[in-house]
């Protein structure tokens, strides 16, 4: 940045500088306002301890560099720094006329409703028809089951594939030839030993005929009896390799029903399919009507409106107002955001510059539609590409741990590629001007390494889930020795703030926070990012705001005096339904509560209910009382486009059954004392921590599964060409590349967490079932019989 106000003369309004979210612009945006200042205080001495400023100070003095820095702190505020959503808006806004987007366009952070809408209308077109049925059987017999499983393909434009009967036909005919090509390489040896010799040879020849007459039949049949007599274990005991040689075969029998099963399905896909591209094109329709738009929408309107015909016009201007970007945490861009840059910057241009600042290692955002295959493009397409090979973080120990784990072999031999996709692993130098080298870890109670691996080898392998307790018991027995022995961190004693626990969902947090709460540790979870609509609280909200509006109804006022809000009081709840007058004495409170919400309006009411009446439990207090408030402050915002109170709770109601997904409802945290950090493996990326546990690091996670079953929508690449795909149904081909670009991001995911300690971390490793495809077991290149 310094570099091109000094050496190209640029404006801060000219450079635009990029990154994904709020938070790490505004970081970025204080960073740039750091390193200004610190340039304009110390030029002229910079350069004894930073070649970088050494190189600029022979070529700028003091007098000629002052007046550009101190310009540029002056117009800081008007710095071109975005999220690449905030530079959308702000290109479609200022160049409205150039862009085509209408002057009366609102923007709405959440246009859920609008799609729900559709949806709805779909459903009411279909419910009498057959289609409706099949959904039935599928229990997708709801808009609400459906936008649950399938909101991410209404959202996502996308050429959308269906899983049909052929497809699973081909793949099931696939799998069955390959059994047959290997049984018959080996026919010699099978008919030699079961056939050939014994007495009933004709019978038995008949036999393995049926079985390789089903290997070639196209349907998805179970296999003949005779087939099956033919590999019936009692005619080759004792010989492994003919048991070994008609496991495939046994695996395809065991098979072939679930196979029946998925075909059954795709019926009900193309329906599902159906009712995406109506609620996509309805959906679209409606924000159009309604002149609204969502984050989204501005960037696929800014890609669109580039690459169209007439887009030159307004690539020129911006190119012109903006000749150079900077886009930083670039392994999170999609092909659309990608498309945009692509067409401002296009390769060749000698007035211009892109650069894209990114790690693909770290690219863990999936979900949020980050591209790991998009930024590996844009690396090839790159003119130049530059390595930053020194970590500033962590002591030398940590950064030969990273090397060590993530080379995949021994440090003085060829790399095995861990991440796979053209990721390459680059062995990062320490410096000792590393911040952590400031205050080093002083630990003379245990031998511990920089990087430790805490093995269990419990007696019954493997373990269930059920096992990540003792983990967690282990995990707050070595904090505990590590705040109350003599531990220091420089001068000072290790402290809670120091410690951060990593972990890969809410689950396996509320599960650390529970043994630390047994242990006597207070924790807080700082990547609560849970729906604050999917809440205990927002229910409760809903039965005490109809118990206030239909306090007549004795009921819902009842159902509206259990609740914590109005104090949870069991005893108090009894005597209402048993004592007339004390049902009397809470209608009167609710009447009460009515009026004032009446005259003042819902958040004087809802204050009071939080002030007088809460009772939360002592353990969840203040995340509680965060989300109460958080609650009043988003039905305070909502009330002021709503004329009724009644229209207010039929708004939360709406919310609660879509658990409406936009950062608004995010919850908040509640606390940032001096507590252990539990922190999700997401949320931590960006962060450092001197200590650091990651206490599952072995336990298996298959991407495509919830619980017990499977998703039925999947989103994957092109094997070939890398294109974004994605399907509705269980193809095989495509789990398969779903599933592999699951595990590939799980070690990227892995690699966010370790990274994170500057001093020391801690991977405790169990053998948990299936183990073997947990990110650890696949960065250590183990396999089943490890």
């Amino acid at each position: 940045y310094i570099r091109l106000l000094l050496e190209e003369s640029l404006q801060v309004q000219n450079i635009l500088v990029m990154t994904f979210t709020n938070a790490a612009t505004e970081e970025l945006r204080g960073r740039i306002d750091r390193e200004l200042r610190n340039a304009r205080d110390n030029w002229g001495t910079l350069g004894e301890k930073d070649p970088f400023y050494a190189a600029l100070e022979q070529r700028f003095d003091r007098q000629a560099v002052m007046p550009v820095l101190r310009h540029a702190l002056l117009h800081l505020d008007e710095a071109a720094i975005f999220t690449i959503h905030g530079f959308c808006a702000r290109v479609l806004g200022q160049h409205a006329f150039s862009s085509g987007i209408s002057m009366e366009v609102e923007m709405e952070a959440d246009t859920g409703e609008l799609a729900m809408e559709a949806l709805r209308d779909w459903y009411r077109t279909i419910g009498h028809d057959h289609a409706y049925q099949l959904l039935v059987q599928k229990e997708w017999h709801t808009p609400e089951r459906f936008w649950e499983r399938f909101s991410r393909a209404v959202r996502n434009n996308s050429p959308l594939l269906v899983a049909s009967e052929e497809r699973l036909l081909n793949h099931w005919q696939q799998l069955k030839a390959e059994v047959k090509q290997e049984l018959l390489s080996h026919e010699a040896v099978i008919l030699s030993r079961l056939v050939n010799e014994h007495k009933k040879r004709d019978e038995r020849l008949i036999e393995w005929e049926q079985l390789l007459l089903w290997l070639d039949s196209r349907d998805f049949s179970t296999p003949p009896k005779p087939a099956m007599d033919f590999i019936h274990g009692n005619r080759y005991r004792g010989q492994d390799d003919l048991k070994a040689l008609f496991q495939p075969f046994k695996v395809l029998k065991d098979q072939a029903k679930k196979e029946a099963k998925q075909a059954e399905s795709c019926e009900a896909y193309e329906v599902v399919h159906q009712g995406v591209e109506y609620v996509r094109k309805a959906f679209s329709v409606a924000k159009e009507r309604k002149a609204v738009m969502d984050y989204d929408d501005l960037i696929s309107l800014l890609s669109d409106r580039l690459q169209s015909d007439d887009g030159a016009v307004l690539a020129s201007q911006l190119q012109h107002q903006f000749p150079v970007a900077l886009v930083d945490e670039f392994q999170d861009t999609d092909p659309q955001q990608y498309a945009i840059l692509e067409s401002l910057y296009p390769k060749g241009m000698d007035d211009s510059a892109l650069f894209m600042i990114g790690d693909p290692k770290q690219a863990i955002y999936s979900f949020r539609s980050g591209d790991i295959f998009t930024y590996l493009l844009a690396r090839d397409h790159a003119d130049h590409c530059w390595h930053m090979d020194t970590n500033w973080r962590s002591i030398d120990a940590m950064v030969q741990a990273y090397n060590r784990l993530f080379w995949g072999a021994p440090l003085d031999e060829e790399a095995r590629p861990v991440f796979g996709f053209g990721i390459d692993y680059e062995q990062i130098k320490s410096t000792s001007k590393a911040a952590a080298n400031e205050m080093l870890l002083l630990d003379e109670g245990v031998d511990c390494g920089a990087l430790n691996y805490v093995w269990f080898n419990p007696q019954k392998q493997p373990i269930n889930a059920g096992f990540r307790t003792v983990i967690a018991r282990w995990c707050c027995s070595e904090i505990h020795r590590l705040l109350t022995t003599s531990v220091s961190l420089g001068e000072q004693s290790v402290q809670e703030r120091d410690i951060a626990i990593l972990v890969r969902s809410s689950i396996e947090a509320q599960e650390m926070q529970f043994a630390l709460r047994e242990a006597g540790y207070a924790s807080v979870y700082l990547s609560a990012r849970d729906n604050l609509f999917a809440g205990e609280e927002a229910h409760e909200l809903s039965l005490v705001l109809k118990g206030v509006l239909n306090c007549e109804e004795s009921r819902s006022l009842i159902a509206a005096c259990s609740t914590r809000l109005m104090g949870g009081d069991a005893g108090r709840l009894a005597g209402m339904v048993s004592d007339a007058d004390a049902l009397v004495e809470a209608r009167y409170l609710f009447m009460s509560l009515r009026n004032q919400w009446h005259e003042q309006g819902f958040l004087p009411m809802m204050m009071s209910l939080v002030h007088d009446r809460l009772n939360p439990s002592p353990i969840q207090h203040e995340r509680t009382l965060t989300n109460y408030l958080h609650l009043a402050e988003l039905l305070q915002k909502a009330s002021g486009k709503l004329h009724h109170p009644q229209q207010l709770l039929e708004w939360l109601k709406e919310r609660i059954k879509l658990k409406a997904n936009d950062q608004e409802a995010e919850l908040r945290l509640e606390s940032d004392a001096n507590l252990i950090r539990i922190i999700t493996q997401h949320g931590s990326k960006g962060l450092e921590y001197p200590v650091v546990f990651v206490p599952f690091s072995s336990y298996p996670k298959d991407p495509i599964r919830r619980g017990n079953s499977e998703f039925e929508y999947y989103e994957y690449h092109d094997p070939e060409s890398y294109q974004p795909l994605q399907i509705i149904g269980r193809d095989r081909e495509a789990q398969a590349l779903a599933r592999e670009e699951g595990f590939a991001e799980a070690i990227r995911l892995l690699y966010v967490a370790v990274t994170r300690a500057e001093h020391r971390c801690y991977l405790c490793v169990a053998p948990f079932k299936e183990s073997e495809d947990s990110p650890l077991a696949r960065t250590l290149g183990l396999g089943e019989s490890s």
